[in-house]
């Protein structure tokens, strides 16, 4: 059972299994997370004070949401989760360079392996039943 606690003022707050909200909140802390690294790359390359204070609340506010679908007591899972979740938007991100060349299967296997990780990440917290058709495929591409 998914039961999301966004902080203590919310803990009467609970919202029971809904795996579409948790897909939801996957796909928006991907998108804070590629932020994070677009704030990165601006503090190199000039002002860093500003974009430092960028960072500061995009982080906060990435970690408020990943701990909310994040298992505890799994120890590198947290990490695992941001990492799985930024290599599936970088697939989804090289699917569409493949499909603006044309290259439409490789587009296809970059999206569906995005899917893949998204759905291992759900799995992985005990927001999704393990799928073995997601395990088998991925062992048969290997």
């Amino acid at each position: 059972m998914l039961v999301v606690c966004i902080d203590n003022k919310m803990k009467d707050k609970l919202i029971e299994e809904d795996v579409g909200m948790a897909e939801d909140m996957a796909n928006m802390l991907k998108q804070l997370i590629c932020a994070e690294d677009h704030i990165a790359t601006n503090i190199s390359l000039g002002n860093p004070k500003k974009w430092m204070k960028v960072l500061d609340i995009v982080r906060k506010i990435r970690t408020k949401w990943l701990s909310t679908i994040t298992k505890k007591g799994e120890g590198t899972l947290w990490c695992m989760n941001k990492h799985l979740l930024a290599a599936s938007e970088g697939l989804i991100e090289v699917g569409n360079r493949f499909y603006q060349t044309k290259q439409y299967e490789e587009a296809k296997e970059a999206f569906n392996d995005a899917q893949d990780i998204m759905i291992l990440v759900l799995q992985l917290n005990d927001l999704m039943e393990i799928n073995k058709d997601v395990a088998t495929k991925a062992k048969s591409s290997a």
